[in-house]
């Protein structure tokens, strides 16, 4: 068994996107994953459960002693990563995850689709199927942010970013 920790005292630093996108690959790659959010927001089990209610108990009313560990686990059926970041062009709404089984011996179809079209029933606008956004969504990045001439404009911005909160942080602790 093998433990991989995504953690930082700062925040905003991307733990909560590397912890879903690393569990996200690893299951899709057939590996049992298990993912523990210790954060108070749950930021990371409101990603892994976009669209449906949180679970209940969660890790909180475990280390309060209010039951264990075993009810606390629960199964994800989907992870969406662009669920509430990608929206519909027709009425402006975010897009949610969405799965339903597919015909007879077929997979099932994972799509995202407007959250105003369950909700109030006021936009038409078809499914688009996950694989073809995230696919999309991950050609761009690594056209834009992961090739050669991109990566020193991305350092410097990193330089310019740390410099401005190391000052902020100078500043808080004179």
């Amino acid at each position: 068994m093998n433990i991989l920790t995504v953690c930082n005292e700062k925040g905003g630093v991307g733990k909560t996107v590397i912890a879903a996108n690393l569990a996200w690959e690893f299951s899709r790659k057939g590996y049992l994953v298990l993912v523990a959010d210790l954060d108070m927001q749950l930021d990371l089990t409101k990603i892994l459960f976009r669209g449906e209610e949180i679970p209940r108990p969660d890790i909180f009313d475990v280390l309060s002693h209010q039951c264990g560990v075993e009810e606390a686990c629960f199964e994800v059926k989907e992870i969406y990563l662009l669920s509430g970041l990608i929206f519909c062009g027709e009425c402006g709404h975010a897009l949610q995850g969405n799965h339903r089984p597919a015909y007879m011996n077929r997979p099932k179809y994972v799509t995202y689709r407007c959250g105003n079209r369950d909700r109030t029933k006021q936009c038409d606008n078809k499914e688009i199927r996950r694989e073809y956004v995230e696919m999309y969504v991950l050609h761009q990045l690594a056209q834009r942010l992961f090739n050669d001439s991109a990566i020193p404009h991305l350092v410097q911005m990193l330089n310019e970013y740390q410099q401005k909160s190391n000052t902020s942080i100078n500043k808080e602790l004179t």
